[in-house]
């Protein structure tokens, strides 16, 4: 069960209000919504006094985990529960619309250098993924050994190439540089170079750093999202809560990168004036 929640101040300001706030410091509001096998609590926390005290949430909890759903409180806030949080859904539709804006990429794929950076070579998968689009695939990790059997099985199953290293430098010369962690440190790249990632960088970087993937709740799953809650997290939590696998074939209708926003098309046709001798 997803569980979602708003906590509304309602804190009065007149002097009677307040004395009965002290009676009743707060209200919670429960109402659940389902369909099929996916169920949703909506809670809704009206603070009439003090600060919110989580633990009052418990009643309604009760078998429903220690996760939480909210876009307006922190972990402190939350405290003894725990804020929903999971790049799962982002990752998805980071490699969605990476797959969509190579298939509009006017110039042959094979005159484009890609990279992909897996610090502990947790996603060899993704990264024969992407081979799809590439005959060779740098891929820069701290576990290069993680790496080693699949390397030799694409190698010997498909021709596929990955070339694997434990430094940035083997970034240096490639036009798209795919991230499974929020990029910590700067890459030496070329200008016109992108990166991607499923999460907002650690650090400030020169090139564009795509990372905010527009995406819309599908129509038979809008009547649960509660207005509260933002569309990517609510598909996040139906992606990595209710294990509704199919999402990960949405493609986003543009990305971001904190200041502009870019469809795929945009985003080929930057790729398409790359000319390189083969």
């Amino acid at each position: 069960m997803i569980v979602t929640l708003e906590i509304k101040d309602n804190r009065p300001k007149t002097l009677i209000k307040k004395l009965k706030a002290v009676l009743k410091p707060c209200e919670i509001n429960a109402k659940i919504k389902k369909q099929n096998r996916i169920s949703v609590l909506q809670l809704t926390y009206k603070l009439f006094r003090g600060s919110p005290d989580m633990k009052k949430l418990s009643p309604f909890l009760r078998g429903c985990g220690e996760t939480i759903v909210c876009n307006n409180c922190s972990n402190a806030e939350l405290s003894p529960y725990k804020r929903f949080s999971s790049s799962e859904f982002a990752q998805a539709m980071m490699l969605s619309f990476i797959r969509e804006l190579l298939s509009r990429t006017d110039c042959s794929l094979q005159k484009l250098r890609l990279a992909y950076c897996d610090p502990m070579g947790e996603y060899p998968d993704t990264a024969e993924a992407l081979l799809e689009y590439c005959q060779e695939l740098t891929v820069v990790t701290n576990m290069p050994r993680f790496y080693e059997t699949v390397s030799e099985r694409i190698l010997r199953e498909s021709g596929g190439t990955l070339i694997v290293s434990n430094t940035v430098d083997a970034l240096r010369d490639c036009d798209i540089v795919i991230c499974s962690e929020a990029p910590d440190i700067h890459f030496p790249l070329s200008p016109d170079a992108i990166v991607f990632s499923a999460k907002k960088p650690l650090v400030s970087l020169s090139n564009t750093v795509i990372y905010d993937y527009r995406t819309a709740v599908p129509y038979k799953y809008q009547r649960l999202r509660p207005d509260y809650i933002d569309e990517f997290s609510f598909l996040s939590a139906l992606y990595s809560i209710e294990g509704v696998s199919s999402l990960a074939r949405l493609v986003p209708s543009a990305a971001a990168d904190g200041e502009d926003i870019y469809t795929a098309e945009r985003l080929a046709s930057r790729l398409s004036t790359i000319s390189r001798s083969a």
